[in-house]
């Protein structure tokens, strides 16, 4: 044959016209043909995989790189039985290779064609894919099925774990009260059926809906909990998973060193078991505890492997949340443009993945970094937005952030009523959250206003009580801030030797924790502020 004539046949349209030129007893027979000599060239038929294998952990056959191929071959022979067994083995080896979409494709094929609890397991591995890859809507309606199936059996292992999926689920799309009520059916089935293995998995769902709505000493009691029974089972992933969630609690709390360590120990895990989604999640919580420790460049290498991980995988929705890690981290090394571009990439990808939570708090983090220079006419529309968001999705502890943010440009509009009053409302909400660290934040902003406002007595206290917060918090950065502001309300008194002390004691903590952005705006402050009073810049008497 001449290569002008192969290429002639190749083309789709010959091959197609060949194909439909055969009776379709023959096209079964030349696909059962097919089936058999791919098998044969491989080391014969595949077996069925084992139960339990639908997280792709099941064993490898020479067969599986062709599976989804042999599974149309078989369905167009008209074998049902290898049909089946192959769109299994397509799914798991798809899985292993972090393939979700094309996973997801087979699993939805075998839960069409499959019956019973087969087919059910089938409908809930699809339901995860589709999470995994950002389809929230589509992932809800899978689960939702699948845990009908579960229930008309009457198989209620398969009912607890499609529930507790449907709350990650809620959870991921803001309805975190529905979530807490999906986590706590699942908890007490796995309880009465004696499950500690699920009991575990069902605690660490919990703990994680607590830390979203800023119930940190609960979720990480959980997480101690949930520990404690996936070491005591031997789930190594699960204890992975813990260990990386308890890691941004430890960040959240100001332990960051712990918190560094916790992300460490996670992603070895993870690398162990070869489960390279859960390794680039960890990636993202070690990179924020890098960055808050002031490592930025290994925090920047680390934040860049996740995104990289993410995209081979095919995870949009964590790959979103990875930018924002990477944009927040660009700011603080003043490439402003970089951080907005990314932030905007993000806001995308969030609406696209149906992700209100984390589009709430791109649009705060985008709305901060107009406000710092100086576009508050672009600032404030996305504050409110932000807010609006969070109220929606009931995360508390990201409202009073946006309030406090968004007092702090009602005070630059010069509104200064109602920066007061956005203060006070950050505060009752971090104070019902029992959040140390942001309580102590927030007064630091409201002791600024009193300053600002003619009210210096009243700022000193609120400057002394909010330091006190942040020292029982741990957050020498956030400290800093608050010594640094107060030593501005003492040069306003021509209190030159208490301001001098307070300047040397918070610009230390600021430079130890690398927080350039905030020495340079209370460096541009100072001269003003000593000029006002008639005093000499305080940075000229150090050494």
């Amino acid at each position: 044959m001449s290569a002008e004539t192969a290429y002639l046949f190749r083309h789709a349209l010959l091959r197609d016209a060949a194909y439909q030129l055969q009776m379709p007893a023959d096209r079964a027979r030349l696909h059962g043909l097919a089936l058999d000599a791919v098998e044969d060239l491989h080391g014969g038929p595949a077996p069925e995989p084992p139960r339990g294998a639908e997280s792709g952990q099941a064993g490898t056959h020479a067969t599986d790189p062709f599976a989804e191929e042999l599974a149309g071959h078989a369905k167009a022979a008209g074998r049902t039985a290898p049909r089946l067994r192959y769109l299994h083995r397509a799914a798991l080896f798809a899985l292993r290779r972090h393939r979700v979409e094309a996973a997801g494709r087979n699993w939805t094929a075998l839960a069409d064609e499959h019956a019973g609890l087969p087919a059910a397991r089938a409908r809930e591995q699809a339901g995860m894919c589709a999470y995994y890859r950002g389809g929230m809507q589509e992932a809800e309606a899978l689960l939702t099925q699948a845990r009908e199936q579960f229930r008309a059996m009457g198989n209620e292992e398969g009912d607890a774990a499609t529930t507790a999926e449907l709350g990650t689920v809620c959870m991921s799309t803001g309805r975190d009260a529905q979530a807490m009520e999906l986590f706590e059916q699942a908890l007490a089935s796995d309880r009465r059926r004696g499950d500690r293995r699920q009991e575990g998995v069902a605690l660490g769902h919990m703990a994680l809906a607590c830390q979203y709505a800023g119930r940190l000493e609960r979720a990480e009691r959980l997480y101690e909990e949930a520990l404690a029974i996936h070491r005591e089972s031997g789930n190594r992933t699960s204890e992975g998973v813990e260990l990386a969630n308890l890691s941004v609690v430890f960040e959240a709390t100001c332990r960051r060193a712990q918190a560094k360590d916790t992300a460490r120990q996670a992603i070895e895990i993870h690398r162990a078991c070869g489960d390279l989604r859960r390794e680039a999640y960890a990636l993202g919580n070690l990179g924020a505890a890098l960055h808050s420790l002031g490592e930025f460049e290994e925090a920047e290498r680390t934040f860049r492997r996740e995104l990289e991980i993410l995209q081979e995988i095919g995870d949009r929705r964590t790959f979103g949340i990875a930018l924002v890690q990477l944009a927040v981290l660009a700011r603080a090394t003043r490439r402003p443009a970089e951080a907005e571009r990314l932030y905007l990439e993000a806001i995308a990808i969030h609406r696209e993945t149906g992700n209100p939570r984390s589009e709430a708090i791109v649009l705060g983090n985008l709305a901060n970094l107009h406000a710092a220079a100086g576009r508050l006419d672009r600032a404030e529309p996305l504050f409110r937005q932000s807010l609006a968001l969070h109220r929606l999705v009931g995360d508390r502890r990201a409202e009073a952030l946006v309030t406090m943010n968004l007092a702090e440009a009602c005070v630059l509009l010069g509104r200064a009523e109602e920066a007061e009053r956005s203060f006070e409302a950050a505060l009752a909400l971090v104070r019902d959250l029992r959040n140390v660290r942001l309580e102590g934040t927030a007064l630091g902003g409201l002791a600024r206003l009193y300053r600002d406002t003619g009210r210096p007595a009243k700022a000193l206290d609120a400057f002394r009580d909010a330091e006190a917060l942040l020292d029982r918090a741990g957050d020498g950065l956030m400290k800093g801030v608050v010594v640094c502001e107060r030593a501005l309300a003492l040069v306003g008194l021509r209190r030159r030797d208490e301001a001098v002390a307070d300047w040397r004691r918070g610009r230390a903590l600021l430079e130890s924790n690398r927080s350039t952005l905030d020495l340079d705006r209370l460096r541009a402050a100072m001269p003003a502020a000593c000029a006002k009073a008639g005093m000499e810049a305080l940075d000229r008497e150090d050494p």
